[in-house]
């Protein structure tokens, strides 16, 4: 369980903090350069300013070596360090950054190192790749630089500092941490990208507006295009301390209160538009929290705001959602595939999954008792004041009747600001005068009904689920309907399963029957040749008996068709080629008994055959080979997938001008 705090003293709106100097941060250009700039001085021994610029030919000298030997002396103190045996003080992926940030000004920088003309982009060569793998295989045998990666937050570490961060003796400061570090985890965001919600992009859940709302993060790190940034589900948990809409909806109702001008960026703390700066205030109020005495961590391992979204991947995944569903979430793309440029990038069940899981307890949506005299317009008059004016009017109600419930919670006056907990209070007792609140004292006006969520033919649905409490008596009947309804969702979920299964049996079936088929081809293949085996034939005259050829014939009556003296046509195999020279096709003279008039007739066919039939024969003779193995030996020589007519080419070529090809020269020995 979270350690319990105590609770400070807090100061209002009109004596709040003046905000701290954010400290300097460096654009990306600058870190890269200093990094050249680095470089470059060990490399030149000259100490260049800040603001001198290399030209492209100084760049082009530059080697794969002096690249090498730079990055040794800043990993081994030592140029010439032997990276087998010496052990490293820098870890592999700070090697992996110099290397991007000296690449990035090289003038050649997409292209790899040629080693034979020493040009392209001397950080990917061979010194440099061989560098950084001999560092990583140091960091396995765990000889290397120790890591300094921040580890996930244990559940009751993330709790505590939900905890103490809303004890910050600053409203502004607490409701804006609070909130910043519950929509990180519930996104599975970036410090940099929870910077950079926009308010426009928080906007009604049109499917179920009474459920949740939704927001999209359109500058993330990962998102190069509009179509990286879906559409993504924000719902209330039933664990205060996850619960998004809690901390969104006090943050935002308190910024306005406090920073009534223009801004777009939903965590504009003490007013600011740079999201850099807001980044840093969250990240500073996580930092003082670490490093408070009361903080109590389960181990000594490193922590930062990357813990938290290491944290939100380990619930989700701990709570069976796979790693597509998570990158989904979170945003992250791979290997970008033809689909992604047609389907749309928001998938509402996959997306709703992952949010239902990083709910504490289950999901949850909150809803007003009848009795309470609290309608929408109310929340929007007392809880949502200022909201109401910079937010759509479904989501001011959503995050409103969260605010409500937190209020009316025993931990309100902990950590709601005071101003906003008076107006709500004494609106609330207006309504007692007027009988309109009957709810009983002590209890809270708002009800937490748990949610599921399920998916049929790819259409989210959101259900209220089996809640007695809730039902309040009203007849067995709501409890069955409800009950039914479960029932059938379960039935058409386990409908689009067995579905599924069933169109991958019929995939299965056809790639089997695909497969048959290439195998009775063959066979075929197979048959047809051994049906070409030596065999004498003869062809019949119509209507004439027929007499073996060894017999004479008596000219009474019947004679045997003379063998026609032709050449087939596109012969497949060289195989298929010698059998038409040693014996001829059904009703066709061997080629090897053709007569000179015969050859003639088809002079330029014959001399291109009988270069491969003379070759095999050579061969058969020589090296006592049958005719099937000479004629694989060809095919090793040119090549197995060349067709008989290239084959004939080649050979042609190499009896012309270097009489045969050397290596079946061998075999005439």
């Amino acid at each position: 369980m979270p350690t319990t705090i105590t609770t400070k003293t807090r100061t209002t709106a009109t004596s709040r903090k003046r905000k701290k100097a954010p400290r300097v941060v460096k654009t990306k250009e600058q870190t890269y350069m200093g990094y050249l700039l680095a470089m470059m001085r060990w490399r030149d021994g000259i100490d260049y300013p800040k603001d001198h610029e290399f030209s492209k030919e100084t760049l082009a000298q530059v080697t794969p070596l002096e690249v090498a030997r730079w990055m040794k002396s800043r990993v081994y103190d030592n140029p010439d360090a032997n990276e087998t045996i010496d052990r490293p003080k820098k870890r592999s992926k700070t090697v992996l950054f110099w290397k991007k940030a000296v690449s990035y000004y090289m003038p050649n920088k997409r292209t790899d190192w040629n080693e034979i003309a020493n040009v392209g982009n001397p950080t990917r060569s061979g010194e440099v790749n061989d560098l950084v793998k001999a560092i990583k295989k140091m960091e396995t045998a765990r000889l290397g630089a120790e890591s300094q990666a921040r580890r996930a937050l244990y559940p009751e570490e993330y709790e505590q500092c939900i905890e103490m961060l809303e004890q910050i003796d600053d409203w502004e400061v607490s409701t804006f941490a609070v909130a910043f570090f519950r929509f990180q985890l519930h996104f599975i965001a970036r410090g940099d990208d929870s910077a950079k919600l926009r308010l426009p992009d928080i906007k009604p859940f049109h499917q179920y507006e009474h459920y949740g709302i939704t927001g999209r993060l359109c500058w993330s790190k990962n998102v190069f295009e509009d179509r990286d940034a879906p559409t993504q589900l924000l719902v209330g948990s039933m664990s205060r301390i996850y619960c998004v809409l809690i901390g969104m909806a006090i943050w935002l109702e308190w910024h306005f209160t406090c920073n009534p001008e223009p801004n777009e960026f939903a965590f504009g703390i003490f007013g600011e538009e740079d999201p850099i700066t807001i980044k840093e205030h969250a990240y500073e109020s996580l930092a003082d929290v670490f490093q408070d005495s009361e903080f109590n961590p389960v181990d000594d391992g490193k922590k930062g705001t990357h813990s938290v979204r290491k944290t939100a991947c380990d619930i989700g995944r701990g709570s069976a959602c796979s790693k597509d569903d998570l990158d989904h979430r979170a945003r992250w793309t791979k290997d970008k595939r033809q689909q992604d440029d047609y389907t749309s990038t928001t998938i509402p069940f996959v997306d709703a999954k992952v949010a239902f899981s990083l709910c504490k307890g289950g999901a949850c949506y909150y809803r007003q008792k009848e009795e309470s005299g609290m309608t929408d317009q109310w929340i929007l008059d007392y809880v949502m004041v200022h909201s109401k004016q910079h937010l759509p009017r479904q989501v001011a109600i959503v995050l409103g009747r969260a605010a409500l419930w937190q209020m009316f919670d025993a931990t309100g006056e902990q950590v709601v600001p005071p101003e906003m907990m008076k107006r709500v209070m004494d609106a609330t007792a207006d309504l007692k005068t007027a009988g309109t609140y009957t709810v009983p004292e002590g209890e809270n006006p708002v009800a937490k009904v748990p949610l599921i969520c399920d998916g049929v033919d790819s259409q989210l649905i959101i259900e209220e689920a089996f809640n007695r409490e809730e039902d309040g008596g009203d007849g067995d009947h709501r409890v069955v309907r409800r009950m039914d309804r479960q029932e059938v969702r379960m039935l058409a979920s386990q409908i689009v399963h067995l579905r599924r299964e069933l169109a991958e049996s019929r995939q299965e079936a056809a790639r089997d029957s695909a497969q048959n088929r290439r195998d009775m081809r063959q066979v075929n293949a197979n048959v047809a040749r051994l049906a070409q085996r030596p065999g004498y034939r003869v062809v019949p005259q119509a209507g004439n008996n027929v007499q073996p050829p060894t017999e004479p014939n008596n000219g009474e009556g019947g004679s045997s068709t003379r063998e026609v003296a032709t050449l087939s046509r596109g012969p497949k195999t060289l195989h298929d080629l010698w059998y038409e020279w040693e014996h001829g096709y059904a009703g066709k003279k061997a080629a090897r008994l053709f007569t000179a008039e015969e050859r003639g007739k088809v002079k330029h066919t014959f001399y291109k055959r009988n270069i491969f039939w003379q070759k095999c024969g050579e061969m058969i003779r020589a090296s006592q080979m049958d005719a099937q193995v000479a004629c694989d030996k060809i095919y090793e020589v040119y090549g197995q997938n060349q067709s008989v007519t290239k084959i004939l080419e080649a050979m042609k070529r190499d009896h012309i001008d270097r009489g045969g090809h050397p290596q079946l020269r061998n075999l005439q020995l």
